[in-house]
């Protein structure tokens, strides 16, 4: 996971879709690592690690709406990204449901940490999964009539997201997940 703040990024896309004609708009940026170790017959079979930021954004011109998304950063990406949704919302049909809340319609509730979705603790090292996954291969195979197990594997993800809107609403958490 990178250490990129998330909330100026999102900012940043709703500057940039305002700039580029949008009535209204809404960005996600979401920032996560996961890594996956899978094993077979009590060896090593694969180890996938994966990281990396999305952006997302959604613009309204009048009742028509555009999505686009992107993994790059860089500023001239985020006014490329906001000018295509624009130009593509202009041409979308009109959706008479498509908008964002109203101000007044948005929670004041926004500590994402209140949730209790990220396990503070450190992440786990490969090693670790690969102990795990070999553990669980192992318990498979003694239940009555199982000779072989297929592949078994263990993972973890961390991921941070947030979501902003030119109604004003901001807010993110932090997610881990093991399996």
């Amino acid at each position: 996971m990178t250490n990129t703040p998330l909330a100026p990024l999102a900012a940043a896309l709703l500057e940039a879709a305002t700039r580029a004609g949008a009535e209204a708009a809404d960005a996600l940026v979401v920032d996560g690592t996961s890594v996956s170790i899978g094993v077979l017959n009590g060896a090593l079979e694969q180890a996938e690690r994966s990281e990396g930021i999305e952006l997302g954004l959604r613009v309204l011109v009048g009742k028509r709406q555009a999505c686009v998304s992107a993994s790059d950063v860089e500023a001239s990406t985020l006014t490329e990204m906001a000018e295509r949704a624009v130009a593509m919302a202009r041409l979308a049909p009109e959706d008479p449901n498509a908008g964002l809340a109203d101000a007044d319609q948005l929670s004041d509730v926004r500590d994402g940490a209140a949730l209790d979705m990220n396990d503070p603790g450190a992440d786990p090292d490969p090693a670790m999964l690969e102990r795990m996954a070999l553990e669980a291969e192992a318990a498979a195979l003694t239940v009555h009539g199982v000779a072989q197990v297929s592949d078994a594997g263990a993972g973890f993800s961390r991921r941070r997201m947030y979501l902003a809107a030119t109604n004003g609403f901001a807010g993110g958490y932090e997610r881990t997940d093991h399996g």
